[in-house]
Order: C-alpha cells, then structure tokens, then sequence
C-alpha cells in the first residue's frame, strides 16, 4: 500500500512538471487556391443547368460497340444520362462488361458542354510483387486509353483490369475507346 501510494505521488509530480513545460508550436502554412472552379455537371454527368434522367441501362450504341471489341463479353451494368426535352441527348454513359478469367472492362462517354478539349492518352501499370526466388510475379495489368471526341469536352475512356502476365485484350481495348459508336453526341 505504501509502494502504491509512493508510485501515485510521483506520477503526479511528473504529471505537473510535464504540464508545465514548454509547448511544442507546429506551424502550417495555408494557402488559398482561390475560388474553385464552376461545377458545369452533377455526379450523373448532366450540365448543371439542363434537367436530365438517368437511366440503369447502357445505350444501344455503346453496348453494341463493347461487343464488337470483345465478343464474349458478358455485360454486367451500365446507365446513361439523357437531356430531358430537346434533343434528349445523351450525355453521360457507361458499359461494364466481364471478361474470362476474371478481367473487366469498362467504357464512359460523356460530352460535358464547354468542357476542356481533351487530350488522347493511354497509360498501362501492373500490380506486381516479389517471390521468395527474387522473380517479378504480376497480379493484375491495368489500361486505360482516353480518346477525344468530335467536340471540346467529349469523350471516350475505356478501363481494362486483366489478372496474369499476358492479356490478349489491350488491342480491343484500344479499339473500343476509338470506335465512334462509342462516343455520345456533342452539344
């Protein structure tokens, strides 16, 4: 008991001389980025000042150009954003289909009004790891190709996730993203 109460009052004596030295002062800088830019669409893909539906179904179009590319494609979802009133021009779709062994791929087309021109790009990553032998040994092959479409602020990006080394997809892949049945018709 008399150690117990012996541990307690130190702990308080060191508590105290811990409260009372100097504090550590952390400084940030903060700078303003200025006013953000003008949100010109929603999360669907509709221009924020046009009314719009959003359906759970692919287009035509861009489901039949997914299954040119990649006939044993299995499409597993899609949705599309239409103009209400007008046109009905769709401006926002997406197609997700399943491949054999596990890999997916998937295709948006989306034309934003007055968007940024943009520019074609393709960019290919693998997930990879060492073996206990020190070999390279790959999980997954990553792919996306982005293709402009026939307006400023239109286009096309196809997303390919294969498993393994090798993947006899990329070249439709690439094909797909350029196919112009995949693309949604500028404003």
């Amino acid at each position: 008991m008399v150690a117990a109460t012996g541990i307690a009052a130190a702990a308080v004596v060191v508590g105290a001389a811990a409260g009372n030295a100097s504090p550590v002062h952390d400084t940030k800088t903060v700078v303003d980025p200025g006013p953000p830019a003008a949100v010109t669409t929603d999360a669907a893909g509709c221009p924020v000042t046009v009314q719009c539906t959003t359906s759970a179904t692919p287009p035509p179009q861009l489901r039949a150009a997914l299954l040119r590319a990649f006939p044993a494609a299995r499409v597993v979802t899609g949705e599309r954003t239409t103009e209400v009133g007008g046109q009905g021009l769709i401006l926002h779709a997406t197609v997700v289909g399943a491949l054999d062994g596990g890999a997916v791929v998937s295709a948006t087309a989306q034309c934003v009004p007055r968007g940024a021109t943009v520019v074609e790009q393709t960019v290919r990553s693998a997930n990879t790891s060492l073996d206990l032998a020190g070999n390279t040994v790959v999980h997954a092959r990553l792919l996306s190709e982005i293709v402009p479409g026939g307006a400023a602020g239109c286009s096309v990006q196809v997303f390919l996730d294969s498993p393994g080394v090798g993947t006899p997809w990329d070249a439709a892949a690439i094909s797909l993203a350029h196919d112009p049945a995949a693309q949604v018709a500028p404003r």
